[in-house]
């Protein structure tokens, strides 16, 4: 693969593919029909360790860890929070889940798996002495705290089933998608 991430690229005329709907829209889901299991599953890993970057330099944002004397837990779980507002964890009921994307379920994040998971997000740093990474009772600890929960995207549900939408007076069927509170979370089928 090459830096884009792309392998091949195949130009696909979608008339020849399905006749019966000549001049009709398709969506992703259409797509998802044609390919092959290992090509989805290569996607789906490469779009769940996508990394956050800052713009100007290319690096992680880096987070300074808590530390008794110079930073609380709820100051680092709300920096925390914020900074993976857009990341692909999500809170149900006041608990962190992830997508598991092969089998299509919300799995809860651990504190053991949060400790490696968060560095695709952020450098962490200790005051005094450089990089590090956070502690397994730090992770658990802010995975419990409301500071860092509701920073995080609500999730009531993910989708098995296409879901009809009604789109300047058409129905429309989105893809698999995850169902938040925010009705424009639905319509763009975030993840």
């Amino acid at each position: 693969m090459d830096e884009a991430g792309a392998a091949s690229v195949a130009v696909v005329s979608w008339d020849r593919l399905w006749p019966d709907r000549q001049g009709s829209k398709l969506d992703v889901s259409d797509w998802l029909e044609l390919v092959p299991d290992a090509t989805v599953k290569a996607l789906r890993s490469a779009a769940s360790n996508w990394r956050t970057v800052c713009q100007e330099t290319g690096e992680l944002p880096s987070v300074i860890l808590p530390d008794p004397g110079t930073r609380q837990v709820s100051d680092f779980a709300k920096e925390l929070g914020d900074l993976l507002s857009d990341a692909p964890i999500f809170s149900k009921g006041g608990i962190p889940v992830v997508v598991n994307y092969e089998w299509y379920t919300l799995e809860p994040m651990t504190g053991r798996r949060f400790v490696g998971w968060v560095e695709r997000y952020a450098t962490m740093v200790k005051s005094k002495e450089g990089i590090s990474s956070l502690t397994l009772d730090t992770a658990s600890t802010v995975l419990e705290q409301d500071e860092f929960l509701s920073r995080i995207r609500p999730i009531e549900r993910l989708n098995q089933v296409r879901q009809p939408v009604m789109e300047e007076g058409k129905v429309r069927l989105l893809g698999k998608v995850m169902i938040g509170q925010a009705s424009a979370d639905v319509r763009h089928g975030a993840v």
